[in-house]
């Protein structure tokens, strides 16, 4: 997987769209259950701030992926 993005408390993935489209089709063919993609946003980076302990549901997820994460792929 491709290096992580650090913004407002979560690690985005540094995927395209199509590298992420290609993850999770890799993801439901795997046979494991139990992976999740998450779309934090701001509001998430709110309740994230005032409730620290549900920190473990975004880093525990196959993948994490901004709204627009075409947007943090064109950032670099």
């Amino acid at each position: 997987m491709q290096e992580k993005v650090h913004l407002f408390g979560f690690s985005f993935d540094n995927v395209t769209p199509a590298q992420a489209a290609e993850r999770v089709i890799e993801l439901s063919a795997s046979g494991n259950s139990g992976h999740y993609v998450v779309t934090p946003n701001l509001d998430h980076a709110l309740i994230l701030h005032r409730c620290p302990e549900l920190q473990p549901v975004y880093s525990g997820a196959s993948l994490v992926l901004a709204y627009l994460s075409y947007a943090i792929y064109t950032s670099h």
